[in-house]
């Protein structure tokens, strides 16, 4: 078996005073991900066969909301 992976992201929240008593909330995440591994198996030494997988992936996921004081 062998695995490496690497994940990084940043997020940033910001939240805007309208009113006296109302706020909107405003906030965006971005993730990158890259992932590999190969697995190596067989029943004998000489029927070994050998997997790989490869992963690469980008999101970007976003928060909007609103607070209201009563």
């Amino acid at each position: 078996y062998y695995n490496t992976l690497r994940s990084i992201a940043a997020f940033a929240q910001l939240e805007f005073h309208v009113t006296d008593k109302l706020d909107v909330v405003v906030g965006g995440r971005i993730t990158n991900d890259k992932k590999f591994g190969s697995f190596l198996f067989g029943r004998t030494p000489t029927s070994l066969t050998l997997t790989e997988a490869d992963y690469k992936d980008t999101r970007f996921n976003y928060l909007l909301g609103v607070n209201y004081k009563l």
